[in-house]
């Protein structure tokens, strides 16, 4: 066993820097193994809410929907005249008395985004908004069914510049479909030489556009729109948003900065290997949608191909320990290193081209590390 601990180490100290990408395309990957995170919904109310607000939050509480569908949120219910809050005086003159309540929403904590979102009074209507609209049960649908990315389209309102700049992105996606590749097929699909050709995973992208007039896309456009401090300085631009995995909106593609450059660099990132597969160091926002992704996302890549050390039988254990480590000690790191990672872009933005290489430099340390404190502990 002690050879087999030091051919591990050996192997980590040999691999190449490129070779450490998962080859699991990032949409994949991320449509298979990383769980949407939730948004934080706060019902408001004074003394009690009343029977039908109560019966709101029983559903609520409940929720999967219809059909299997469930929603990413949690919820936490909020006495204004009691219970600790941060809500501002502005929306606190909103909570009603009498029974009625408030519903306030704000994103995942993972997204650092703390301000509200959206908030609501707790009606039948307000849920049904909450819940799901036409856009995001399309997305969702799309993404269930092999699409490898959804290109958001944001209307401006102006019919001039919407018509261009979705030509232009239509135009792209179609040159890019048939000009990017997958990652081999052999090194991450299951069951790859059963496989005939016509079933073989295919680069797929699809354009949806939502206007900011339509209120019943109203929380969509807003969870898009908010995911950077800037974007309401472009109401008046188009706005592309790509959305991949269970509903995860990548970074904004703005105004005239919609062309063949930022689109290919987009495309190219979520069809490459997937090159850290902690889901909190890779860009972008879940967006709140109703569905189970788990009941209806077919598993296709086969991670003990990525990972030949998960079939090792008790070290599969120590696998899944280590990740959850990595993670956590990676993100604490990062956060040390806040100062490189988020430096002053001109907008607030990380500067991308600086992750990648933190990232490896950080798994490689972290995997010699666990290689060696692991082979102290089996030699004592």
């Amino acid at each position: 066993m002690k050879i087999v601990i030091l051919f591990i180490i050996g192997i980590n100290l040999l691999i190449p820097l490129k070779n450490l990408a998962c080859p699991i395309p990032v949409f994949r990957y991320a449509l298979e193994f990383w769980e949407a995170e939730p948004y934080r919904l706060e019902i408001f109310y004074r003394n009690s809410p009343g029977p039908f607000e109560e019966n709101l939050v029983n559903y609520l509480l409940t929720v999967t929907g219809e059909n299997g569908k469930k929603s990413n949120f949690i919820m936490r219910m909020v006495n204004v005249e009691g219970d600790d809050h941060d809500i501002p005086e502005s929306i606190l003159k909103e909570v009603p008395g009498g029974g009625g309540a408030l519903m306030v929403l704000r994103y995942p904590f993972s997204s650092g985004i703390n301000s509200i979102l959206w908030s609501a009074p707790l009606t039948s209507k307000n849920v049904d908004l909450l819940l799901d609209s036409p856009a995001r049960e399309n997305i969702a649908n799309k993404l269930i069914s092999d699409v490898t990315v959804v290109w958001i389209f944001l209307e401006s309102g102006d019919s001039r510049k919407d018509y261009n700049a979705f030509n232009l992105l239509n135009k792209e996606l179609r040159r890019l479909e048939q000009t990017l590749t997958l990652p081999e097929l052999d090194l991450w699909l299951g069951d790859y030489q059963n496989n005939s050709p016509e079933n073989e995973p295919r680069i797929k992208f699809e354009t949806l556009r939502v206007s900011r007039n339509n209120a019943g896309e109203d929380l969509l456009v807003k969870m898009l729109m908010n995911t950077e401090h800037y974007l309401d300085q472009f109401e008046s631009e188009p706005v592309v948003f790509p959305v991949y995995g269970r509903g995860i909106a990548l970074w904004a593609i703005i105004g005239d900065r919609i062309n063949e450059y930022n689109i290919t660099g987009a495309a190219e990132f979520l069809t490459g290997p997937c090159s850290c597969q902690v889901k909190s160091l890779n860009p972008g926002v879940d967006l709140l949608i109703s569905v189970d992704w788990d009941k209806q996302v077919d598993n296709i890549a086969d991670i003990s191909l990525v990972n030949p050390l998960s079939g090792l039988g008790e070290f599969s254990s120590r696998e899944t320990e280590a990740r959850r480590q990595l993670e956590s000690v990676t993100l604490e790191s990062l956060e040390k290193a806040s100062g490189l990672v988020h430096g002053d872009s001109g907008n607030g933005n990380m500067d991308a081209r600086y992750l990648p290489g933190i990232i490896l430099a950080l798994v490689v340390a972290l995997a010699v590390f666990g290689s060696i404190v692991l082979y102290g502990k089996r030699i004592k």
